[in-house]
């Protein structure tokens, strides 16, 4: 037997190999660890009249409860650094997904803004 024959029967082999028998389990390696209580998957759920109370510092504005930033209130003039709103509006609130979203607002319209004063 040639040694040109002898290298095609090897490639041969080694080919029938790799598709019977596949490359090995790598599903260990691929394996993406999330933090707890979080999800791949991302789902969204709508309500009307909702009340959030915000926030704003520093030219962007926040939830008080979680502290997830609203962009979409940041360049609303009504809302002045260092004061609390209570917010009533249409939301699209976002949970799950990779970033661990739970409740995270998108404000769909706002209905109401109201200035809560402070006690001090």
């Amino acid at each position: 037997m040639t040694i040109r024959k002898l290298c095609l029967i090897l490639v041969a082999v080694s080919l029938l190999t790799l598709i019977f028998v596949g490359c090995g389990d790598t599903s260990e390696e691929n394996k993406t660890d999330y933090p707890p209580g979080t999800t791949d998957e991302l789902y969204s759920e709508s309500r009307s009249d909702v009340e959030i109370e915000v926030f704003k510092q520093e030219g962007r504005v926040y939830t008080v409860d979680s502290e997830y930033e609203i962009p979409e209130l940041s360049g609303n003039p009504d809302l002045v650094d260092g004061k609390h709103y209570k917010l009533i509006a249409d939301v699209t609130f976002l949970n799950g997904g990779v970033a661990g979203y739970v409740d995270y607002p998108q404000i769909d319209r706002i209905i109401s803004i109201e200035e809560i004063p402070s006690d001090g």
